[in-house]
């Protein structure tokens, strides 16, 4: 009987600290939004920066900081604004490194720990990938690449969705491989659907449409243009369908097993 409700206890002190997180996570997102939404150059210094700095090193010319403005090339040609922080990216993968993962860690103890390590992760990963976003959109916009309808605009538009989404998808089963590894597989209490390969496609739909459209409603701002969804849609959705077949036909998925 003394075991049993030490059982207990020990499960139900773990779910509260598990939905602490997840109370905590929903506020960290939240701030994160408002704070983009309503945020000036100099607001975003702490991640323009970083990414200017890599941005820099490849295109080999100086960029100088413009107080209200962002980062400028000195031929004044490429601007890092606050439109390519990309902070919503940021939010994206935090949410789901918590989300998708946090209901699997055994310790309770642990999951503050992971919280931490999630946003720490999520800013890193940004910086790389906006890096690497605007390097290719530079290419695009010099060379003056553009086909029929495919203007150097959309072009940006879907290398945006090119590399963003996949590296939301490599990030979710990089940690799943993780906790796998570790022997995290502890679903007590929790839903196991929340562990599904098509959940970087529905999180990243829901962050880069769902998500702005909720949030420019609330502001009395119109609903984001029907192009920019079905790129976004349609991209993705092609991306995710590419990456599954190529995943299956070179590796078998490896199962979670939640007795370990």
């Amino acid at each position: 009987m003394i075991k049993m409700h030490t059982k207990w206890f020990t499960q139900r002190s773990r779910s509260i600290s598990v939905w602490g997180c997840y109370g905590v996570t929903i506020g960290v997102m939240w701030v994160l939004k408002q704070h983009y939404s309503r945020a000036k150059a100099d607001d975003l210094i702490w991640i323009l920066t970083p990414v200017a700095t890599i941005v820099q090193l490849f295109d080999g010319l100086a960029y100088t900081w413009k107080s209200g403005i962002g980062w400028v090339r000195s031929d004044q040609f490429i601007t890092i604004a606050p439109a390519c922080a990309g902070v919503n990216f940021m939010i994206m993968l935090f949410g789901l490194s918590t989300v998708a993962f946090l209901h699997r860690l055994k310790d309770r103890r642990h999951c503050f720990v992971w919280l931490l390590l999630a946003l720490l992760g999520a800013y890193g990963i940004t910086i790389g990938a906006n890096s690497l976003r605007i390097m290719v959109a530079i290419i695009f916009y010099e060379n003056h690449w553009s086909f029929l309808w495919l203007t150097p605009d959309r072009l940006h538009r879907m290398v945006g969705v090119a590399i963003y989404f996949p590296v939301l998808g490599l990030y979710y089963m990089l940690l799943d491989r993780i906790m796998e590894k570790l022997g995290q597989c502890n679903r007590i209490g929790f839903s196991p659907a929340i562990h599904w390969p098509l959940l970087p496609l529905y999180w990243y739909i829901a962050g880069a449409i769902l998500v702005p459209w909720l949030h420019a409603v609330y502001d009395g701002n119109p609903w984001p243009n029907w192009e920019y969804c079905l790129t976004v849609t349609g991209g993705s959705t092609l991306l995710w369908l590419g990456g599954r077949v190529g995943w299956q036909l070179i590796k078998k998925e490896i199962p979670c097993d939640p007795s370990s």
